[in-house]
């Protein structure tokens, strides 16, 4: 005679495969917003992005991050719900992002570098772009020297540097499409009620490659400095590049964020750990491209964490 399993081991197994197959809810991840392009896909022009959000205005549910958040964890997503992040805290997310953002309604929260306020000094990512696209420069060598500078200690990066800047014949250049904000952008954007601050680290290192205090110290530093400039405690938290381990995060649930993001590209249906929610890389697409994109991302099935 044929045995079917018992009604509480359907249950539970109906109930697993619902949570597996819930339809995706969907963080976004910005860097740059302005005129122009580069080699790693960070500059996203004005136009596009503004496309980006009236698409998402239109046919998707934008919520903030913690809102989001909130509702996976607790196994309740919102179905087309999208949230907005940006890393780095580029002065172009103040001069052109945010005026975009309030006028759509649109919250996001942004993730700053804080050891960059106020800094004419560009990203090394973004001078290692600039140098590149100068004559007398083999492109064969651009990715051994971004993984070169990548895994460089802070310390170590500006005698790089120097040293590509000296072979180029001219000096670093100071663009403000390029730079970071200064306290008062800061001040003034985290006033907002669209935006929510996050930290970012001080310096934008790999984490997993620091010694346990100099890693604290990028982690708590962030979020002190930010708190004192703006009068916010950051909750959130991003990891540099995107790179984290299991004593990375220890750390981070120690200095008291609340969740932290990574970069990997999938979509969220439940959270079980909030500190390595997933999001995806946003480049320059035009708002057709990114339409196609969404309308995936939102269809696909999340396995829950």
């Amino acid at each position: 005679m044929m045995r079917f399993p018992a009604n509480s081991v359907l249950r539970r197994a109906v109930r697993r495969a619902k949570q597996a197959f819930r339809p995706s809810c969907v963080i976004l991840l910005y860097h740059r917003i302005g005129n122009g392009t580069d080699r790693f896909r960070n500059c996203v022009t004005v136009e596009h992005f503004a496309s980006h959000l009236e698409i998402l205005r239109k046919y998707a549910k934008p919520v903030a991050l913690q809102t989001l958040i909130r509702n996976c964890a607790s196994r309740q997503p919102v179905r087309s719900a999208v949230a907005v992040t940006f890393d780095d805290g580029y002065g172009s997310t103040f001069d052109w992002a945010l005026p975009l953002l309030e006028h759509y309604k649109m919250p996001a929260t942004v993730f700053v570098v804080a050891g960059m306020l106020n800094s004419i000094r560009e990203f090394w990512w973004d001078q290692l772009d600039y140098i590149f696209s100068l004559p007398g420069f083999d492109h064969a060598e651009l990715n051994h020297y971004y993984a070169r500078l990548q895994h460089a200690k802070e310390s170590e990066r500006p005698n790089i540097l120097s040293r590509l800047w000296s072979r180029s014949g001219q000096k670093p250049p100071v663009r403000t499409s390029h730079r970071v904000m200064d306290s008062g952008q800061l001040r003034q954007m985290a006033k907002s009620p669209f935006i929510e601050l996050g930290a970012h680290t001080m310096t934008h290192p790999v984490l997993t490659r620091l010694d346990t205090v100099t890693r604290s110290a990028e982690i708590i530093n962030a979020r002190n400095v930010l708190r004192d400039i703006t009068g916010i405690t950051p909750m959130g938290f991003s990891y540099p590049h995107g790179v984290y381990d299991e004593s990375t995060i220890d750390v981070v649930r120690s200095c008291g964020y609340e969740y932290a993001c990574c970069s990997r590209p999938r979509g969220v249906a439940s959270l079980g750990c909030v500190y390595s929610i997933p999001r995806f890389a946003v480049p320059d697409w035009d708002g057709e491209t990114f339409s196609s994109k969404l309308e995936g991302w939102l269809a696909s099935p999340a396995v829950s964490r």
